[in-house]
């Protein structure tokens, strides 16, 4: 039996099962179906929409796929979607049925995301959209984009899209606004004036009755985030 910690020819027969799956859809729909068995056996957030980036892959189109996954409706993800969910499921399955479980699994699947995208030699990171939910996670994306393309990467990926620059700068001051109601963090530097200048710019709030209703919305704590956050995206309110 092979040394699964050692080598990892075990995981070749997972990727020829699995690859008359993946000829079932276009690349790119195979690669976010790998993602999604990635998610799934990984962290177990498949509800929250994301998206999958190799080093190779176009910076424009990097930066439209981002934008698409900021004002993607929850739920609307290769786990859920009515034409992928079943093969999602039988990837899974396949896992199980190789004993690829747990950590093992998670390295399983992360070899079937790069043989979907036919990239075997390539790191990939998937971007998901967790800010919408916890303001924790408001500049995740900024930091992770710079951490697989360099700072020059983040600017190039970023200013090739004035909307998801413009809407990146909102969320990260959403996150600012719901920690500076809750109190829980120091803004070093920045008066509240600065602050509220700065939220003027991002969200357009050109009203005093519109300042204040962002900061009654925030002033609920974690609920009064979400729903900011969601507004901000244009997307549906969470109902949970």
């Amino acid at each position: 039996m092979l040394d699964r910690y050692s080598s990892n020819e075990w995981i070749d027969p997972i990727v020829m099962d699995a690859r008359p799956i993946f000829e079932e859809f276009p690349e790119g729909t195979a690669v976010e179906v790998a993602s999604a068995v990635l998610k799934s056996v990984d962290i177990g957030t498949t509800e929250i929409p994301w998206t999958t980036v190799f080093p190779s892959d176009n910076i424009s189109q990097i930066a439209s796929s981002l934008l698409k996954v900021l004002q993607t409706p929850d739920y609307s993800t290769p786990a859920y979607n009515q034409d992928t969910h079943l093969a999602v499921e039988e990837l899974i399955h396949l896992l199980e049925r190789h004993d690829a479980v747990g950590m093992l699994g998670a390295h399983a699947a992360y070899h079937l995301v790069q043989a979907a995208a036919g990239k075997e030699d390539e790191l990939f990171r998937t971007y998901q959209d967790l800010s919408r939910r916890w303001p924790q996670y408001s500049s995740a994306w900024a930091d992770d984009i710079t951490r697989q393309f360099g700072e020059g990467g983040y600017v190039g990926i970023v200013g090739a899209n004035q909307e998801l620059s413009e809407l990146l700068g909102s969320i990260e001051i959403a996150s600012e606004l719901h920690y500076q109601n809750s109190d829980t963090i120091e803004q070093p530097g920045e008066s509240t004036t600065d602050l509220i200048a700065r939220t003027l710019d991002f969200f357009d709030l050109s009203t005093a009755e519109g300042l204040a209703e962002a900061s009654r919305i925030l002033g609920r704590g974690f609920d009064g985030y979400r729903r900011l956050a969601y507004q901000i995206r244009g997307l549906p309110e969470p109902t949970e």
